[in-house]
């Protein structure tokens, strides 16, 4: 029996398993939640899957494709920091067994038109090429988030990408011809803008060396403060006479937000990179003035940012806390921005017309050189182009090629593996 028509039938085999209507009359054993999800994901208009998330990115994106009436779900290992996936991985685990895990995932795999893969995807990860050459007319799309790009880890097999997303402007310097894609969030019907009383300043860090965590501590000690003390897990809590600093970490994502609406102000990061991370966007979403060491030119529209230094953190810092007058206003200038850029749909949007040109329904679009930001692509950009791992364009798998992968002894070792937990 060919692989194709292998991996074709145990496909077949397991959705009759899971849905006794593919391939048998019979139905009175098919659960109402198993004939439902069916259901949702036959009707839409686009069926994607997240694998993977990072800082709720891709949890965003779902929730906010599947609002605008296409299915989105999200694969991803169920982790403190960020919101339940829909699929759930196993646990960290070694790169053969991780990747089969993924596989073991048939039924969702083939229901979905697009797998969009976030994080990039490490030399290691061939379980990309294998499921582009078992489903070449899905569209594939890579996003990357950062430390996937900045040090090449994540920058392998991008071959097997119909487009290329970055999460933050930087990222496209390393993938000529990818797009910059906005971090995704939900603006609050409500911001919760500049709390009463004594200020309280906010620092998110996930790493606190890539953050520059002790930059901060260190301004605030030396704007004279008093006390540390740590009230909860993961809550560091500095104060002086005039303000509370707060440095929350590894705390579920609802969790942050929450003492993030008790902030007045919020740190993003201090560091080298150039940019503003989600948390920066979270909390002009929310109202607040928010600092981050970014770079304007990496941006093509003036920022509403507090911008800073490692020098200048500490000046700058006590200057905005003897200025609360002038908060409410940036945190408006904040939010509304915000509005215009990050809006969850308005992202969804730029996602959802990259996927209907690689899915060939660019009738559906209105416009179809419009890329949803107001602007235009020219011919051979992100929007038009298949791109190979520098970026350069390939030309799209066919129909007909092999399943099996033998570039070297452990990438012929991980594709038989892979081709094993599918019966092939």
């Amino acid at each position: 029996m060919g692989e194709k028509t292998a991996l074709t039938n145990l496909g077949a085999r397991r959705e009759s398993r899971e849905h006794p209507a593919v391939g048998s009359s019979d139905v009175s054993g098919l659960s109402r939640r198993n004939l439902n999800r069916r259901s949702e994901w036959s009707q839409a208009r686009v069926r994607i899957l997240h694998i993977r998330d990072f800082a709720s990115v891709a949890r965003n994106l779902a929730d906010a494709q599947t609002a605008l009436g296409h299915r989105a779900r999200v694969m991803a290992r169920r982790e403190r920091i960020v919101e339940a996936p829909d699929v759930v991985l196993p646990a960290a685990m070694d790169p053969i067994r991780a990747q089969r895990a993924i596989v073991r995932h048939q039924a969702d795999l083939r229901a979905a038109d697009v797998l969009h893969i976030h994080g990039g995807i490490s030399r290691t990860e061939l379980v990309w090429p294998f499921l582009r050459r078992a489903f070449p007319q899905k569209v594939f799309v890579v996003q990357l988030h950062g430390s996937d790009a900045r040090t090449g880890m994540g920058l392998h097999h991008l071959a097997v990408a119909d487009r290329v997303f970055c999460s933050t402007p930087d990222l496209v310097r390393f993938v000529p011809g990818s797009e910059w894609l906005p971090n995704p969030v939900s603006v609050p019907a409500q911001p919760s803008g500049i709390p009463p009383g004594k200020a309280v300043v906010g620092h998110f860090p996930t790493r606190r060396a890539i953050k520059g965590t002790p930059l901060i501590l260190d301004a605030f000690r030396g704007l004279g403060a008093t006390s540390q003390s740590h009230p909860e897990p993961g809550l560091t809590r500095l104060e002086n006479e005039t303000a509370v600093l707060l440095v929350v970490e590894d705390q579920p994502h609802a969790r942050a937000l929450e003492i993030m609406d008790r902030c007045a102000l919020v740190i993003d990061q201090v560091n080298d990179l150039g940019i503003y991370s989600m948390v920066a966007v979270e909390g002009m979403a929310r109202g607040k003035v928010v600092f981050s060491s970014f770079d304007p030119g990496l941006y093509p529209f003036p920022l509403p940012i507090v911008r800073l230094s490692p020098e200048s953190l500490g000046p700058i810092l006590e200057k905005w806390l003897q200025e609360p007058a002038s908060w409410t206003a940036r945190g408006r200038e904040g939010r509304d921005f915000v509005e215009r850029v990050h809006r969850a749909e308005r992202v969804a949007g730029q996602t959802l017309r990259a996927y209907y040109r690689s899915l060939g329904r660019e009738k559906l679009l209105g416009d179809p050189s419009s890329n949803g930001t107001g602007r235009h692509e020219a011919p051979g950009t992100a929007a038009n182009s298949s791109l190979g791992p520098s970026g350069s364009s390939v030309r799209p798998l066919g129909r007909r090629c092999s399943l099996t992968l033998c570039v070297a002894s452990n990438s012929a070792l991980m594709s038989r593996s892979v081709a094993d937990s599918v019966g092939l």
